[in-house]
């Protein structure tokens, strides 16, 4: 019975939430397509260098290669943005920041509209292959009150991947949720990774 209660609970917020979004504007995510053209030129250096740098290296190489890769990437004109995330596993805003830790802090590198590209530093005992994540759609910067689309010191990542595009809806100048698009405005949640709060910012073009 409480098991019940509590779902019904779930389903009447989701439903209070979505009521709220109707009327909002609601914008379809286009990447350009030269930055698309460029995403794609991307994963194939990506997997070009993954597979040259192959899987079986001792400990000093592949840090000799992680930092190869970053190299090459810090010299491609598509990032708008390359910054960190403490490796803290999500901790509440009350705890101090930690510092960026280069052993430990994923590294993200965003274009202009948005799509990021992850390098999960902490992997990196596990090999190359298992640093790279997937390239998302979209990222956010969640502060507590407040949503950026730009990286900011303290906010919180937030990644969106979807197979059919994805619909932002404003309030005001703010995006207030994301879904995946749908051609009858129906609610679908993308893929999601919720990530740590940004503690260093390399560049901004």
């Amino acid at each position: 019975m409480r098991s019940e209660k509590v779902l019904a609970e779930l389903r009447a917020k989701k439903q209070a939430f979505e009521e709220s979004l109707r009327g909002l504007p609601k914008e379809f995510h286009l990447i350009p397509q030269e930055e698309h053209k460029q995403i794609v030129e991307v994963k194939g250096f990506l997997a070009e260098f993954l597979e040259a740098a192959g899987i079986e290296l001792l400990a000093e190489k592949r840090y000799q290669k992680f930092t190869e890769l970053t190299e090459a990437l810090d010299r491609m004109a598509l990032w708008k943005n390359k910054f960190s995330t403490e490796s803290a596993g999500g901790p509440s805003d009350n705890v101090p920041l930690e510092p960026f830790n280069p052993a430990e802090d994923s590294i993200y590198y965003m274009t202009p509209s948005g799509m990021s590209l992850r390098l999960k530093t902490a992997n990196l005992q596990e090999g190359l292959w298992s640093v790279v994540q997937q390239i998302a759609e979209k990222i956010l910067f969640v502060g507590s009150e407040e949503v950026a689309e730009v990286p900011r010191i303290g906010f919180r990542v937030k990644e969106f991947f979807s197979d059919s595009g994805l619909d932002f809806y404003k309030r005001g100048n703010q995006i207030a949720a994301v879904f995946k698009h749908t051609e009858d405005g129906t609610y679908f949640s993308p893929d999601v990774h919720s990530g740590d709060r940004v503690n260093s910012i390399f560049f901004t073009r």
